[in-house]
């Protein structure tokens, strides 16, 4: 597996894309109407271990390029 190779700083700049993004979803209400709930598409879209993400932490971060 490649993931279990990334070094620290790798870990966190993908921690940090993933959030950026599921941060613009959210902020832009860019998922499906299907879904009542951001939490609800993250679940079905995602997976549980993305709820676990504090995206509110990531909002007063600059992002990590």
């Amino acid at each position: 597996m490649a993931e279990s190779n990334m070094t620290e700083s790798e870990c966190i700049k993908k921690s940090a894309s993933v959030a950026e993004v599921l941060i613009a979803i959210r902020d832009k209400n860019l998922y499906p109407a299907q879904y009542a709930t951001f939490e609800d598409y993250v679940r079905d879209r995602w997976g549980e271990e993305y709820l676990k993400i504090d995206l509110n932490s990531w909002t007063s971060q600059q992002p990590i390029r």
